[in-house]
């Protein structure tokens, strides 16, 4: 719901960090969806997966404790439809530019 006036620095600062890690879970779980195909590829075979640094695993785990983060951050700080929307935006990243690009 919208209140006239600015948002407060708490807000502003838990929206910035919340955005922040959902984007990167999404990195993630993208670079372990996409794992079988990033060693064949110049711009992708440095990836942490490929180039040995972390195993499968680590990445999937990293890439979802990131979003689970950010979801419990949006939702208990911002609100239940922030974090919705976030996690709509996560799955479509994977579904969409994972799957289909």
């Amino acid at each position: 719901m919208y209140v006239a006036g600015h948002p407060s620095l708490t807000l502003v600062l838990v929206m910035l960090v919340g955005g922040y890690l959902m984007a990167g879970g999404a990195n993630a779980v993208n670079m372990y969806l996409d794992s079988d195909i990033d060693d064949r590829m110049s711009r992708t075979r440095l990836r942490p997966i490929p180039s040995g640094r972390m195993s499968p695993r680590e990445v999937l785990v990293f890439g979802l404790l990131l979003a689970t983060t950010a979801t419990y951050l949006l939702a208990r700080f911002a609100n239940l439809l922030t974090a919705a929307l976030a996690l709509l935006g996560f799955y479509a990243y994977i579904l969409l530019y994972t799957r289909w690009l």
